[in-house]
């Protein structure tokens, strides 16, 4: 869905490269550095059950929203170390 959703954001949202960054497949220091500079990671998905992305998010000290799920009320406390 990668070409799709960047297809989407640039073409009918008329997003720029500067309101919004998609990296794919990233390497692993520039998914850490992508974690660091982020003001927020937000988590969409209601079906991962692990939510490890949340675990990584926090390691760097980022924000964290998620939507509600299994694997996200194990890591997220919501109002304590991010929100649901």
């Amino acid at each position: 869905a990668y070409d799709q959703l960047r297809r989407y954001a640039f073409n009918q949202l008329k997003l720029s490269p500067k309101q919004v960054c998609f990296i794919h497949k990233p390497e692993r220091s520039l998914l850490l550095q992508a974690y660091k500079d982020a003001d927020i990671f937000l988590f969409s998905s209601r079906i991962d059950t692990q939510g490890l992305v949340l675990a990584e998010a926090m390691a760097t000290s980022t924000a964290v929203i998620a939507l509600e799920g299994v694997g996200q009320r194990h890591i997220v406390q919501s109002g304590v170390n991010g929100f649901i």
